[in-house]
């Protein structure tokens, strides 16, 4: 059994060095003596093995530093600003709808290109328990970036009189399509 065992060694150790050779283009010496081959294969199959070892690392960092660039620098951001619309302290509305909608779209016209707004019901809950809702503005945004977004959140926390706003951002990807030639 124990030559069976150093043949099946020896054999995968063969099959190792050939690797190693073909990868080293010929820096493997090969020796007559027997005992002497199996030593340098093992030493060499060592050497391979750490240098492998360093070698994938290095790859596997890379990679991942690069899916990491691409999807850090891919696809644009979307902002998403959720505006409540009662006043902080008395927690009644600051303006009707239309008003609220009006005066939104005057604020956010200084600060952006584009946007959508849509309607939407709020609710939350404050420390004694008591539930609240409110008549809430929420603003898509795209093509923009963070300092502008916060500008224009800054002028509706002290317009609307709110504590906060909510704003999400999200990873996507934004075209803006039309017919060719028209």
């Amino acid at each position: 059994i124990s030559k069976i065992f150093s043949f099946s060694f020896m054999f995968k150790i063969y099959s190792l060095s050939i690797n190693i050779m073909l990868i080293l283009h010929g820096n493997f010496i090969l020796c007559d003596n027997c005992d002497n081959f199996f030593m340098e294969v093992v030493i060499m199959s060592k050497k391979f093995a750490a240098f492998t070892c360093i070698i994938s690392f290095i790859a596997v960092c890379l990679a991942g530093f690069n899916c990491y660039m691409l999807i850090k620098n891919s696809g644009d951001v979307q902002y998403i600003i959720y505006l409540g619309t009662n006043d902080k302290d008395s927690n009644n509305p600051v303006f009707t709808h239309d008003e609220a909608k009006n005066k939104l779209d005057e604020i956010l016209t200084k600060y952006f290109d584009g946007f959508t707004i849509t309607e939407a019901l709020g609710g939350w809950k404050d420390e004694n328990g008591q539930i609240f809702h409110e008549y809430t503005l929420v603003i898509y945004l795209s093509d923009t970036n963070i300092k502008q977004v916060h500008a224009a959140s800054d002028e509706l926390i002290k317009e609307f009189n709110q504590s906060s706003v909510l704003i999400h951002t999200n990873r996507t990807m934004t075209e803006f399509y039309s017919l060719h030639g028209e």
